[in-house]
């Protein structure tokens, strides 16, 4: 039998809900100033200036108060990954730090509801995530932000166009979607092509990630139509994926029959076994185990009540799932990486409090 525990002093002050199915819902803004070109094409006088209008402007936010600097925070290898292995910021934030430049700002929500950035892909950048499916947790985040930027600076806007963006694919409102997908359902049955092509043809599209080649997470993003309305853009967002966490349902309930929840059990209980003497955790095994988890807390729902629901273990395991991804993608060896060796002592941890 596996025991529920409590452990949300391990995990990250983000909510957690539906887990089993949406792992996490990313959600930016983009806004740029009129007056200025891109970052890119920006001289250093003219990003700093940018810095300080945003530094005024954050100023003048309801939440000021739980607004932090953290850009010499990042300066750490160990602090930067963290806050991307959260999603809390976008990966590609490496390329912008380092160097010589020092126009790059990073600013946190003290509780992680949100981060911005100055001067990187524009002047400025708002994140927001929520681990599992926060669509309208992080839409209300974002919706009031863009309306309290655009009182407060003149935006870089086009009348047959909208809000000019360096994406492309957000221009129009300056908002893009990210998420990831649990499809174990899907991923096993033959309806995975036909529903792809639905997503795709409602402008939501499968972001080809390699770590999760041979898994069941898929991930995917969404820009916001510019023909129609921010909240027209969310309800038909959430709307297609209500649909698409249907079939998934569907498709779990056809497979139940062919999983021997005994061998999962198993191998769960090999796998607790294991990680405690490990003093390195990699990637590869926890996709495996939050794969094997998830049916298992699926099944057990249906028909074994000795096996109670795992969705806190499987939420504290894909925390962890991306932090050792993005640990692969920063080329650290694995027998120097801070990272792969605190998440190893953090898993012992919560198996010592289990009960």
């Amino acid at each position: 039998m596996i025991q529920s525990v409590s452990f949300n002093r391990l995990m990250p002050n983000q909510v957690r809900k539906d887990e089993s199915f949406v792992v996490y819902t990313v959600l930016t803004l983009s806004r740029n100033m009129a007056g200025y070109d891109l970052p890119m094409r920006l001289e250093d006088k003219q990003k700093k200036e940018i810095n300080s209008r945003v530094k005024e402007f954050l100023n003048t936010l309801p939440d000021y108060e739980n607004i932090t600097d953290i850009t010499s925070i990042t300066s750490k290898d160990n602090e930067l990954l963290g806050l991307i292995d959260r999603e809390i910021l976008d990966y590609e934030i490496i390329k912008f730090l380092g160097g010589k430049s020092r126009n790059v700002r990073i600013y946190l929500e003290n509780r992680a509801k949100y981060s911005i950035t100055t001067n990187v892909y524009d002047h400025f950048y708002l994140r927001t995530t929520y681990l599992g499916n926060g669509i309208d947790e992080v839409f209300d985040t974002v919706e009031r932000m863009s309306i309290l930027f655009d009182e407060y600076f003149v935006p870089s806007f086009n009348k047959s166009y909208g809000y000019i963006t360096s994406d492309i694919s957000t221009i129009g409102h300056g908002v893009k979607m990210k998420f990831l997908l649990n499809i174990w359902g899907l991923r096993n049955s033959n309806n995975l092509e036909n529903i792809i092509d639905t997503l795709s043809s409602n402008g939501v599209y499968y972001n080809h990630n390699p770590l999760y080649d041979r898994t069941n997470f898929m991930e995917f993003s969404f820009a916001f139509q510019p023909d129609k309305s921010m909240i027209a853009n969310k309800i038909m967002f959430k709307s297609l994926i209500e649909r698409v966490r249907e079939i998934e349902i569907k498709e779990r309930m056809k497979l139940g029959d062919k999983f021997s929840t005994f061998n999962i059990v198993k191998d769960y209980n090999d796998f607790k076994t294991t990680v405690k003497s490990a003093n390195f955790i990699h990637y590869k095994a926890f996709v495996n185990i939050i794969s094997k988890l998830s049916i298992v807390s699926f099944l057990s729902s249906l028909r074994d009540k000795e096996i109670v629901d795992l969705s806190e273990l499987i939420n504290f395991l894909l925390v962890f799932l991306r932090d050792a991804s993005i640990m692969l993608h920063s080329n650290i060896p694995p027998t120097e990486s801070f990272i792969g060796r605190e998440r190893a002592n953090m898993l012992k941890k919560f198996f010592n409090i289990s009960k």
